[in-house]
């Protein structure tokens, strides 16, 4: 059964500070100097975050610049909830209104 987070679990910041990017864009930031991801349709830099992530910056190994809905699934509401805090943008071209879904 899919768990589906949406806008009222992962909020979005203000939308005027929201940048669009493409997904080749997300996809060339996985190294330590950018390193983004993204959930649905919103791209998050997390490059400062993953090295204070309680399971180490291991666990980001082979995610950067890619979709990270799986993962999300073994995090609590309130760690999810926290993921605004990293927004950085949208996916430029996303004609569907995705929300973030969780296997």
């Amino acid at each position: 059964m899919a768990s589906i987070v949406d806008q009222n679990d992962i909020k979005l910041t203000n939308i005027e500070d929201v940048y669009e990017f493409t997904l080749e864009d997300v996809q060339k930031c996985d190294n330590n100097d950018k390193f983004w991801v993204y959930c649905g349709n919103t791209i998050y830099d997390i490059t400062h975050f993953k090295k204070n992530h309680p399971g180490g910056d291991k666990v980001f190994t082979n995610k950067g610049g890619k979709d990270i809905s799986k993962e999300l699934v073994y995090h609590t509401k309130r760690t999810r909830e926290s993921l605004f805090m990293y927004q950085i943008g949208v996916l430029k071209n996303d004609k569907n209104d995705v929300r973030c879904v969780i296997m």
